[in-house]
């Protein structure tokens, strides 16, 4: 639900050319924080300590955010936006929104990951 209500006001509120900018932004905003976190998950850096304490053995980033779960969010509602993006390029830009695309979904088990039972 939420998605939907961001592409309408995003629709709404927005002319042919700031919408297609603010989409991409929000694209770039999402590949950005999942490569922070992958920072994250690689070196511990700024892991919110109450994950740590209540999920040891789990790593869960959170990037620029207080909690996984709203990252996950945010990554689930620019998804799409980046699978999008891919399909309407051409050659090497085509390549950069898939392979970001392919890194958000990569954060989003990371963001979202409930140990070696979870899926």
């Amino acid at each position: 639900m939420d998605g939907l209500l961001c592409v309408l006001i995003v629709g709404w509120a927005a002319t042919r050319a700031t919408r297609e900018r603010t989409l991409r932004a929000a694209a770039v905003a999402a590949i950005l924080t999942a490569l922070f976190g992958m920072v994250q998950a690689w070196t511990g850096l700024g892991l919110q300590t109450a994950w740590l304490v209540f999920d040891s053995g789990i790593t869960r980033i959170n990037a620029t955010y207080i909690d996984p779960n709203a990252l996950a969010a945010f990554y689930a509602l620019t998804a799409p936006v980046l699978v999008g993006l891919a399909m309407r390029s051409t050659a090497w830009t085509r390549t950069a929104w898939a392979s970001g695309a392919g890194l958000v979904l990569a954060a989003v088990e990371l963001a979202e990951a409930d140990g070696p039972n979870g899926v």
